[in-house]
């Protein structure tokens, strides 16, 4: 016989067992749903102009902004010092000598598919808008892109605004799930103010500047501003802040704010006269590899990351929230770290650079020139070369078995010597 008070414990008893299945089924239903992704794409942005440690005195407060919602990872490096191969890791998950668009002429190879490829494939509306010829249609960046919108620099102007307000139209006329891609050019050289905005320009800022070479400092360029060129360059990013303000407040305004992550991160940053150069694209320096990366995903914690990682971890992120399957080649999806971090640069279609950031070195190598460059992380500034005085053999072989450089022996070395290959 069952009593009245061992009956009021089986009702309870199933009561409990009912809720917590329904609260399975909802969070089953809920990690089975597609996630809308917005990457966003920085040109020429360095990781210490959005330290995000004061947002009220950021650059950059909204993305600060976001990043206080989200991850924010502060040991975040690119794969490669400018605008065309970095974006092609970010997108195939891939380091630049597999993709193979490291050079001005070589596109994206057609044996990766791009993000934006695979998620089409998979049923989401795909779009992007880009302000560079680097990211055009014939070097592969179109592939998989239902709506490729094209709105390269000119006169002086990146066009921060073009970009958010095509972005925002694109938005309110499709529907979930989507892939949307926004790249902004104006904080790269040519540098200009832009007084609408609330950044505060020193009294004697110009209105505009420019490297003459924006690639090297030389004697002929040696009247090189930096204070005038880091005021104005910090005041593009603020514009481009403001402009990517508006993108935020639309998603939080719509119904996509509980089901849309949204990625944040730099192709590259800038020198500014560190060892002796004024640009990018031909070093591996930490100012130049080092790029912020702000992860929000709604409904997590916020969190901060020191971890070492890379931006070719995005595409796979992409497809993680996105339920979509990530390819067997892609490097692994963020958080994940394996504490070493890879970049490389074919430098203007001539020698190549690269290099392996770990926690506590960072080496670069020059092939053509067959030198090494040894840097302690705490060297911020990158001022002492420690190659003379440590043993760096194991970072060597990690940094050449990465990036698919072969070794010689001394016996190999005399074959080829024999065959007139090698002096």
């Amino acid at each position: 016989m069952i009593t009245r008070g061992c009956a009021k414990k089986w009702v309870l008893a199933g009561l409990l067992i009912f809720s917590v299945s329904l609260l399975v089924f909802k969070l089953t239903n809920k990690r089975h749903r597609p996630r809308n992704v917005i990457l966003v794409t920085l040109d020429t942005t360095r990781a210490d102009q959005i330290s995000c440690k004061t947002e009220s005195q950021s650059v950059a407060p909204r993305i600060c902004g976001l990043a206080s919602r989200g991850t924010f990872y502060t040991n975040a490096y690119s794969q490669s010092s400018w605008t065309l191969p970095s974006h092609a890791s970010m997108l195939t998950g891939v380091y630049p000598h597999e993709h193979q668009a490291s050079r001005w002429h070589t596109p994206i190879n057609q044996r990766f598919p791009t993000v934006s490829e695979i998620l089409k494939a998979a049923g989401h509306k795909t779009a992007a808008f880009v302000g560079v010829v680097w990211l055009g249609e014939k070097y592969g960046f179109a592939r998989g892109i239902d709506n490729f919108h094209f709105l390269p620099y000119q006169d002086g102007s990146a066009r921060a605004k073009e970009i958010s307000d095509g972005a925002i139209d694109w938005l309110a006329k499709t529907e979930d799930p989507f892939f949307l891609w926004v790249h902004y050019f104006d904080a790269h050289n040519d540098f200009v103010r832009h007084p609408s905005d609330s950044y505060q320009y020193a009294a004697d800022t110009p209105m505009k500047l420019s490297y003459n070479n924006w690639n090297v400092i030389d004697k002929r360029h040696a009247s090189l501003n930096k204070k005038a060129y880091m005021d104005l360059y910090r005041g593009e990013i603020m514009h481009v802040d403001t402009q990517l303000g508006r993108l935020f407040d639309y998603v939080t305004s719509s119904n996509l704010k509980d089901n849309t992550t949204i990625i944040i991160t730099a192709d590259h940053g800038e020198s500014f006269g560190n060892h002796n150069h004024a640009g990018h694209d031909s070093t591996v320096y930490r100012d130049v590899i080092q790029v912020p990366l702000v992860v929000y995903i709604p409904g997590q914690s916020p969190e901060t990351r020191s971890d070492i990682v890379e931006t070719r971890q995005i595409a796979a992120t992409i497809l993680k929230e996105a339920l979509a399957d990530k390819p067997t080649w892609m490097a692994p999806a963020l958080p994940f770290s394996d504490g070493a971090a890879f970049s490389d640069v074919q430098n203007r279609n001539r020698y190549r650079k690269m290099s392996v950031v770990t926690k506590d070195r960072h080496l670069i190598y020059t092939d053509e020139k067959e030198v090494f460059e040894l840097y302690a992380e705490s060297d911020k500034a990158q001022t002492t070369d420690l190659s003379q005085q440590e043993n760096y053999k194991m970072l060597r072989k990690l940094l050449f078995e990465r990036m698919g450089i072969v070794t010689h022996d001394s016996e190999t070395l005399r074959q080829l010597k024999s065959l007139g290959y090698a002096n």
